[in-house]
């Protein structure tokens, strides 16, 4: 639910609570709004890999992602890309990231369930 609220409604809000000069920063906070979720739930499970002993692959999910926003921010800046279509993409893919690393993350601690017959 608040992330519908701040999808829908930052820009009002910041304008309202900081002025108008604000409004840009509203349109920023809705556009990140989107990574922010997928971020909140994978987040607590990416400690399921310390309990399975796979540090390893957190190290590995982190520099990818370190490495993905590098190349993203790279690619923006030498295209030109105004900052508005930067968040959008930066969004966007950390959004699927996300959402790789939480189906990642169920794959592997279903699979850990049925290796220890449960």
């Amino acid at each position: 639910f608040p992330f519908l609220v701040v999808l829908l409604f930052a820009r009002p809000i910041f304008i309202l609570c900081f002025g108008k000069e604000w409004e840009s920063s509203g349109e920023f906070c809705s556009i990140l709004s989107f990574f922010l979720v997928t971020q909140f739930i994978a987040s607590p499970l990416m400690n399921v890999l310390v309990v399975l002993k796979r540090q390893s692959m957190t190290i590995f999910i982190h520099g990818f992602r370190l490495l993905s926003i590098f190349v993203i921010y790279y690619i923006s800046n030498l295209l030109g890309f105004k900052i508005k279509t930067f968040l959008l993409i930066y969004s966007v893919f950390l959004s699927l990231h996300y959402v790789f690393v939480v189906m990642r993350l169920f794959n592997l601690m279903k699979n850990e369930r049925i290796k220890k017959g449960n």
